[in-house]
């Protein structure tokens, strides 16, 4: 594979279907570059985490040789891990886990490791908070006390707490959020804590969209203002919407078609506006109407390959946006080749088996549309090599060299032949002869004129 590399300060700034060499030692060069290479293989995992082990936390599935090399250099390295493999906790924590002692060891050394643990007893909990308060989010239903213990630590981590108590929310912000005044100023302080409020003001919606965007997935029903707030911060958000406007779903893919596939149950107006943004926006669409499928194909005609089955209509109007569309139709109509060529050559090339009417077409577009035809009859090679001589390679194998001067005396003496192909045929290095002599013998008046207009240029 081929490609290209920008670069942006301290690395990769886009990386895409370059070398694997070449991303290995981008990577070995500055290990946070492997953040912009998408799927990473594992020889470009492995170089990054050799350079530094931290370079986990931007590689979504390590593989289970990266793991080990991880946290073989740090065994630190398994809290940057979502999902270490059997044998990487083994190389870790041994058989800690299975016992009460190994377990508090295993917290205290790595608090992250209560993740890995099945019902851990309120005291690991407990040693596992004091050491790292946002583990938090890692305990399915804790005690009060580890909640208490929890913020104590830290504040925030009452947003990583699905139910807190309200003795935590009093520890956290000297009250139970029960005033509007009280909600607004928890707000402020941590954004998060919206999903812990019932029914807040739009006020304080908004004011948790000040410290993100993402915080609209913590809001049960936010009002309309603060979805297209929301929305037009990051159109992502439409995403953790529910059920939202349909004015707030246009805004969406107003701003980007692609979040049609975040929208649960687009209204036909969104789908449409989608469509026409372009024509992609139909593989986000469930059994599209036949209006939904012709203006998908009328904006970008590659959009027919999402859409199952569709009717000779449909297929028409994509390959008259684009002729290369023809590639995504079973056994074509003729009408439909036809079209297809006529609109560019080259699109012969995913006609399967075409008629010879059909590759003679593609010929007269241009003389260069022998190289996409698969299977050309005799004909077609032969007339591919009349229009352009240096298609001769087409018809070496099926005329004898005696026949090929045949037709190149019967093609030079034409009165009206081309300058280019006069000068095409004396530059072509495939045919061994003494092309001025035999223009000077055989060729029109105009052939031996650019004959003589190509010697003088020597």
């Amino acid at each position: 594979m081929s490609g290209t590399v920008k670069h942006h300060r301290a690395g990769i700034h886009y990386i895409t279907k370059t070398a694997v060499a070449v991303q290995c030692a981008e990577v070995k060069r500055n290990y946070h570059s492997i953040r912009y290479i998408k799927e990473p293989e594992e020889a470009i995992q492995m170089a990054a985490v050799m350079q530094n082990y931290r370079a986990l936390k931007y590689i979504d599935s390590p593989t289970e040789k990266v793991q080990l090399e991880a946290v073989r250099i740090n065994k630190s390295a398994v809290q940057l891990i979502d999902s270490p493999s059997p044998k990487v906790l083994e190389k870790v924590y041994g058989d800690s886990l299975s016992t009460e002692q190994g377990r508090l060891r295993a917290v205290q050394e790595f608090p992250r490791a209560i993740n890995f643990m099945d019902c851990p007893s309120e005291k690991v909990q407990l040693a596992a908070v004091q050491r790292d308060a946002r583990v938090i989010r890692f305990i399915s239903n804790p005690s009060e006390e580890v909640q208490l213990e929890a913020v104590k630590q830290r504040g925030r981590a009452v947003t990583y707490i699905k139910t807190p108590s309200r003795r935590v929310l009093k520890e956290v912000f000297g009250s139970y959020l029960e005033t509007r005044e009280e909600q607004l100023q928890a707000v402020k302080r941590f954004g998060a804590v919206v999903a812990h409020l019932e029914n807040p003001s739009e006020k304080v919606q908004m004011e948790a969209l000040k410290s993100g965007w993402k915080n609209i997935s913590r809001i049960k029903n936010p009002s309309h203002l603060v979805q297209r707030t929301a929305v037009e911060k990051n159109v992502k958000a439409i995403g953790y919407i529910k059920d939202p406007a349909e004015d707030v779903q246009l805004l969406a893919v107003s701003k980007d078609w692609r979040s049609l596939g975040w929208i649960q149950n687009p209204t036909p107006a969104v789908q449409r506006e989608a469509v026409q943004k372009d024509g992609y926006a139909v593989q986000y669409i469930s059994q599209p109407s036949l209006e939904l499928q012709l203006a998908a194909v009328r904006q970008n005609g590659y959009a027919l390959k999402f859409i199952d089955q569709p009717r000779f209509e449909v297929q028409r109007e994509a390959v008259r946006q684009n002729g290369y569309a023809i590639q995504y139709i079973s056994n074509p109509r003729e009408d439909l080749m036809v079209q297809a060529v006529e609109k560019c050559y080259p699109s012969i090339k995913y006609i399967k088996d075409p008629p010879e009417k059909i590759q003679l077409m593609a010929l007269d577009r241009d003389g260069r549309a022998i190289q996409y035809i698969k299977s050309p009859t005799d004909r077609v090679r032969i007339e591919a090599f009349l229009k352009r001589v240096d298609n001769v390679k087409y018809v070496q194998g099926i005329l004898s060299p005696g026949e090929i001067e045949d037709l190149l005396k019967e093609k030079l003496a034409e009165e009206g032949i081309s300058r280019d192909y006069v000068l095409d045929f004396i530059k072509c290095k495939e045919l061994m002869m003494d092309k001025l002599g035999f223009i000077f013998d055989h060729g029109s008046f105009e052939a031996k004129r650019a004959a003589v207009d190509f010697q003088l240029t020597l």
